[in-house]
């Protein structure tokens, strides 16, 4: 078993945007692919309540390798499915997220939410994007590094399971 365990980064502090392009550096350089979640809403429009779901547009959609429903999200099961959509990360989907902060990930903005970055099947960074959130996964050196460049204010240990899937995945 390695040693690496997930640190929360709490990203709404004046260094929130700088620390989120370092946390897509680090993700982007290890990743294989990128997931989004794209939960079912009734938003308001007008004075209307309109059903709302994300979907890929046309130019991500050839990126597109698997689209699943899960009770889990958040590490916790819910009691209503959530949809997802994974995708290879190429360049062109690393241009869909790059300069993009954090909490611009929604449905007030028309996008999905809580990106999520994966070598295969583990997640290397992933965020609860309307709390600012991201947890990445990293081994003790590198945290000790990341406190080193500055995160010591805002990075804690979350506890690591023996569970090696996805945060959205159970078996």
């Amino acid at each position: 078993m390695s040693d690496n365990a997930y640190y929360l980064v709490e990203l709404f502090d004046k260094r929130a945007e700088v620390a989120w392009d370092e946390l897509l550096a680090f993700a982007l350089e290890r990743a294989n692919f990128l997931e989004f979640a794209a939960p079912r809403c009734t938003v308001i429009t007008g004075l209307r309540l309109q059903k709302w779901q994300w979907k890929p547009p046309a130019p991500l959609q050839p990126f597109l390798v698997n689209r699943y429903e899960s009770y889990w999200k958040y590490q916790a099961r819910r009691e209503n499915k959530t949809l997802y959509y994974r995708f290879r990360l190429t360049p062109e989907m690393a241009t869909y997220v790059l300069g993009q902060p954090l909490e611009i990930w929604g449905v007030a903005n028309d996008l999905p939410e809580d990106p999520a970055f994966y070598r295969d099947e583990l997640p290397i960074l992933w965020t609860i994007s309307h709390e600012q959130f991201a947890y990445v996964w990293l081994n003790p050196a590198e945290a000790q590094s990341w406190r080193e460049a500055g995160f010591a204010n805002g990075i804690r240990t979350f506890t690591q399971t023996d569970n090696r899937n996805p945060p959205t995945k159970r078996p």
